[in-house]
Formats: structure tokens, C-alpha cells, sequence
């Protein structure tokens, strides 16, 4: 919290003028919250070595920011020109190919942009196109200058020194709340001079090297159409570290070498909406890196989004609901579009995901679509994989559309998801408690590796509850139309092998025979079936 000493009716006009036009200052000569010093940023960590990025100037100017930190208002004023411009040199470097436009050009585009801003998770796409393009052509046809004078860096250079946040503006296009990012911007320069909760528009354009360390508490980094960050496969992560109550979208994320987003600093409260993550991790292991990687998070939202050959979708490990994944698309997405390692409590859904493979990514094979390892819904909210569909599969003896009771847990339901020539499983209740199956169509053609569409297992340290519910139920059944090729677990194949049980998780085969319903006629085209509401 900011403590401001001020007197009488004066004091109040003061702080009501300061707040509105959004020019607090950091008081005590304190870094801004949030801030890293230069100590907190080894550029080995974020990129690959001998390479020369965006994320090298952020280093300079930290440390810049450091010098420039223990000096006085005077002693700025004291320098020659020839020492001005050498301490300023990153800070010159980070501006001289930055458009500042008109205050008249910036107020054109200030409707659109609070549009778009505000109404972000709802803007139908031809909407978000429509604003974004007006804002180009009203910046591209609007007066603009580039670069500063000296004695422009100097007024900067004092502004940084006492921790001024008004440095933002200064240093990038500021539109009333709003900062415009151009390509050429330092998006993590931004992300420090500027105060949390600042909401980044970023304009279109490829935005190459750009990288996000520790995204400040309740920023808002949103793409105009068109806006691509792309690592160019030398820088490691687009968002990194800390990311608490950011909301990231409308962004394409691209040639990241480890992950588009990651972080293991008890991410909470974010939402990540039309979003692309796309090339991403080619040459690792979707168990460790991939589009999304989140540890000991909570509250998180990944919607209306797309996958593009990235070594893995979206994993959480050690997280807890609410936890949605929702409305997305993927195509060649890894390892697993999602797994959950580890996560517990209510509120967590993997509902209505449209995912295809045509080829591999990354290095390791595809093994399960879906994946809830070791994790536990709530007895009253049960961990959701609803509505979801796949189509292809790897080499893969192993994989599966969707297993649940991975190594164990509870409270778990699967209803409405449509598999095909899903894996050598599609669905698989592998172990652990009160588990629903229900509703779903499975088909795929004989393969090597086709085993069986629906199977109840202990596979676990415990099982039970393992609910195939049918119509003497009152529910609507499981389909199938699943053909075995695989000469270890089905004699004399190709045969139909529609639903298996060992008989110890409180289901014996009967049962889960019973609950299946067998349509031969029933093909590929149950793609079509699928509802993305």
C-alpha cells in the first residue's frame, strides 16, 4: 500500500488529480511492486546461449536503472552529453525504433481500444478484427515521431530514478489506462516501468524475441489481430515466473524453444482466452515442456484457444480447482493435450476440446489425449472431462483418449466424448474411487495396437465405484464400434472388443458388457456428432 503525506483540501484535490490521470509515484525511493533489480535476471535463463535477443537490452537497462537509481535529480542534470549518452544507451536503444504518435492520433483510437480492452473474452472474431484494423489505419495514417532527444533521455533518466511510474508513458505510446506495445518494444521494459495492472494492447506485426519475466500482479497483456510474439527457437518461454491475476489474450505464441507460458510461483487467478500457441518445445519431451505448464496453481482458465504442434498441451501438477480447460482446439499437440498431476479439490473441467493428430511433435510419442494422474475432485464437484472429441493416435501401445484413475484418485466423470482411431484405448478407468463413464462413442479400425474401448482396472493401490452407467439406469449408454488388432490382448483379431473389466473395482464384465452399447454401423462420422456449446 502507498502512504501519501499530504495537507488539508489541497492534499485531497492532489490525490484525486494524480490517481485519474494515472501518474502515481513510488514513494521512499523503493523499486516499484513487482520490479526486478538486475540481480533477478540471468539471461542464460532465458534464452539460449550465444544469442542475442531482446532480453539482452532488458538486462542493460536493469542495470542502467540500477545506476541511475543512486543519483540525484542533480547529478543527472550534471552530466555532459557524452555521459548522458552512454549511461542512457539502453534506454536509448529500447526507444529509437519506437513510433510515438500525436496526442491527436492516440485520442482517435482511444474507443476501439477500450473496446477491445473491456470486452476481450467475449469479442466475437470478426468484431476484434473489425476494431483492430481500424486502430492500424488510424495509427498508420496519424503523425508520429521516432526516437528522443538528449535532453528528452534526461527528463526520462530522472523519472527513472525516483521510480516515477509516469516513466512508462514516457517511454511507450499511452493511451488514457491503456499502453500501446509496437513491434521493436521491449515488452519485459514494459512490464517493469510500468505499474501492475497496467492493460498492454499489442499491436500487429511480429514481435520477435520478446519474453514476459514475472508478469506484474494484475497486467493485462492483449493482441490486437495479428499480433504474434515469436522466440524465433532462441528464446526459451514467452511468460515466465510469477503471473498472478494476469489475463493473456488474442495472442499467437510461437518458437518458444521450452514452453509459451510457464510458471511454478503459485500461479493464481489467471485466464488465457484466443490465444495460438503454436511451435513450441520441438525438440523436448512433452512430460516436462510444452504450450502451458503450471505448478501449484489454482484458478486458472485456458479457453477459446488453439494448440499448433507443440510438444504438449496444458499440464498442471500439484494444482487445485477451479482449474478449467474449455472451448479449445488442437492439432499435433504433444505428449498429452492435458493431464492433470496431482490435482485435487472442485471445480476442475476439461470440457469441450476438439483435438486431431496428423504427425508427431516434439520427442516424446502421443500417450493419452486426457490424462487425470493421482488427482481427486470433491464429493459434491467432480473432476469433469465432458464433451470432448479426438481423432488419431501415435505407435504408442500404451496411449489412450482419456484415462482417468491414473496411480489412483476420486470423484472423476467422463460423459459425452466422442473418440476416433483414438489410441489403443479409448477410455480407460485405470484405478482409483467413484468414477463415471457415461454417454460416450468410441469407433476405431483394426491397428496394431487396438486393444479395447472401454475397460475398469486396478492398476492402482485401490479401486472401487467404477460407475458404466446404462439405460436400466436411466442413462444414456457408451458406444462402440471398436475393432482389437492387437494379437496380445485379443485372439484371432481383427474382432470387435468393446469393453473389458478385471472385475475388482466394484464392476465385474457382465456389467460393463451390459452398459455398452455395439453398433457396427457407427463410423468415423461420429466427429460430426460433437457439441461445442
Amino acid at each position: 500500500m502507498r502512504t501519501f503525506i499530504l495537507s488539508s483540501a489541497l492534499g485531497i484535490f492532489l490525490m484525486l488529480t494524480i490517481a485519474a490521470s494515472c501518474q502515481l509515484s513510488f514513494l521512499d525511493n523503493q523499486p516499484p511492486p513487482g520490479g526486478l533489480s538486475s540481480k533477478d535476471v540471468n539471461t542464460a535463463e532465458l534464452q539460449k546461449p550465444g544469442v542475442s535477443t531482446p532480453q539482452n537490452l532488458f538486462s542493460d537497462f536493469l542495470d542502467m536503472w540500477e545506476e541511475v537509481s543512486s543519483m540525484s535529480p542533480a547529478e543527472i542534470d550534471s552530466l555532459s552529453e557524452t555521459e548522458l549518452l552512454s549511461l542512457s544507451d539502453p534506454v536509448r536503444q529500447a526507444t529509437e525504433n519506437t513510433p510515438y504518435f500525436s496526442e491527436q492520433t492516440l485520442q482517435d483510437i482511444g474507443e476501439p481500444l477500450q473496446e477491445i480492452a473491456l470486452n476481450f473474452k467475449t469479442i466475437p472474431q470478426s468484431q476484434h478484427q473489425s476494431l483492430s484494423r481500424g486502430i492500424e489505419n488510424s495509427l498508420n495514417a496519424g503523425e508520429s515521431t521516432t526516437g528522443k532527444s538528449p535532453e528528452e533521455i534526461r527528463e526520462l533518466l530522472k523519472l527513472l530514478a525516483s521510480y516515477e511510474s509516469s516513466a512508462c508513458g514516457e517511454i511507450f505510446n499511452q493511451q488514457n489506462e491503456f499502453i500501446l506495445l509496437s513491434p521493436g518494444d521491449s515488452f519485459n521494459i514494459a512490464n517493469q516501468v510500468c505499474p501492475a495492472g497496467t492493460t498492454f494492447l499489442i499491436r500487429k506485426g511480429i514481435h520477435p524475441g520478446q519474453s514476459v519475466l514475472s508478469s506484474k500482479t494484475g497486467n493485462k497483456w492483449i493482441g490486437l489481430d495479428g499480433a504474434i510474439m515469436d522466440g524465433e527457437d532462441t528464446v526459451y518461454r514467452a511468460f515466465s515466473g510469477s503471473i498472478n491475476e494476469n489475463q493473456i489474450a488474442w495472442l499467437e505464441l510461437r518458437n518458444y524453444h521450452l514452453h509459451g507460458i510457464f510458471s511454478t510461483n503459485n500461479p493464481s487467478d489467471i485466464l488465457i482466452t484466443h490465444t495460438t500457441f503454436r511451435d513450441i518445445a520441438p525438440d523436448s519431451s512433452g512430460q516436462d515442456y510444452g504450450a502451458l505448464k503450471f505448478d501449484n496453481a489454482s484458478n486458472i482458465t485456458v479457453s477459446h484457444s488453439h494448440f499448433e504442434n507443440v510438444a504438449s498441451g496444458v499440464r498442471f501438477r500439484f494444482s487445485s480447482g477451479p482449474l478449467g480447460v474449455i472451448n479449445n482446439s488442437a492439432l499435433n499437440s504433444g505428449r498429452n493435450f492435458f493431464q492433470c498431476d496431482q490435482c485435487r479439490g472442485g471445480g476442475i473441467q476439461i470440457n469441450r476440446n476438439s483435438m486431431e493428430r496428423t504427425d508427431a511433435y516434439g520427442i516424446a510419442v502421443l500417450e493419452d489425449w486426457i490424462n487425470l494422474f493421482k488427482s481427486h475432485g470433491d464429493s459434491t464437484n467432480w473432476i469433469q472431462v465432458n464433451q470432448n472429441r479426438a481423432r488419431g493416435h501415435s505407435l504408442s501401445g500404451s496411449g489412450s483418449f482419456i484415462m482417468l484413475g491414473d496411480a489412483g484418485g476420486s470423484y472423476q466423470e467422463a460423459i459425452g466424448n466422442i473418440g476416433v482411431n483414438p489410441g489403443q484405448v479409448g477410455m480407460g478407468v485405470a484405478g482409483g474411487e467413484n468414477i463415471k463413464v457415461e454417454a460416450n462413442a468410441m469407433y476405431s479400425v483394426p491397428w496394431d495396437s487396438s486393444n479395447v474401448a472401454y475397460y475398469s482396472a486396478l492398476y492402482s493401490p485401490s479401486c472401487g465405484n467404477h460407475q458404466f452407467p446404462n439405460v436400466e439406469d436411466g442413462a444414456e449408454p457408451n458406444r462402440a464400434n471398436w475393432i482389437c488388432g492387437d494379437e496380445f490382448n485379443c485372439h484371432n483379431p481383427p474382432r470387435m472388443n468393446y469393453a473389458w473389466t478385471d472385475g475388482k473395482c466394484d464392476i465385474d464384465l457382465e456389467e460393463i458388457r451390459n452398459s455398452v452399447q455395439v453398433d457396427r454401423s457407427m463410423g468415423p462420422d461420429i466427429w460430426d456428432e460433437w457439441l461445442n456449446e
